[in-house]
């Protein structure tokens, strides 16, 4: 087996491999009484893994804090769905592994992402990082079970 059919093998078992080449996602997160609530984010992907910056204390993150079940489907910048949606688990990162999901971000992104990340504002816009995985890439794992490697 060669390196390349390695690397097809994985790409064919990540279901999130279709989304790298869109600049958006349609993150849905879910309300306590089940409604669905879609935002267009910017994301990076690696090794069968969404990453995802937001606000530590916005509408979207204390969902996924209360219930980690989200769908992803990729979008344009108005969130004009352009594909089939995934359905995922996500949870937010602990600190240790911000730089990492930082450094994935900035990587795809660019002078976009640096110009972005340099805000001001509140507490709202002290930022903290998503990280997604899809339920058939791991299936069984709950949102609390994700393991940090």
């Amino acid at each position: 087996m060669t390196l390349e059919s390695v690397q097809q093998q994985g790409e064919i078992d990540d279901p999130f491999a279709s989304l790298s080449p869109y600049e958006f996602v349609l993150l849905t997160t879910f309300r306590k009484s089940g409604v669905g609530v879609p935002t267009a984010m910017w994301f990076a992907h690696e090794q069968g893994r969404l990453y995802m910056v937001t606000g530590r204390i916005t509408g979207k993150i204390k969902r996924i804090r209360n219930n980690g079940r989200v769908s992803i489907a990729p979008c344009d910048l108005m969130g004009n769905v352009l594909g089939p949606p995934i359905e995922a688990y996500a949870h937010e990162q602990p600190v240790a592994q911000h730089a990492h999901a930082d450094a994935i971000l900035a990587q795809k992104y660019r002078e976009e992402y640096e110009m972005d990340s340099s805000g001001e504002g509140g507490e709202e816009y002290e930022e903290t990082y998503i990280e997604i995985v899809s339920t058939e890439y791991s299936p069984g794992v709950a949102a609390k079970e994700v393991s940090y490697e």
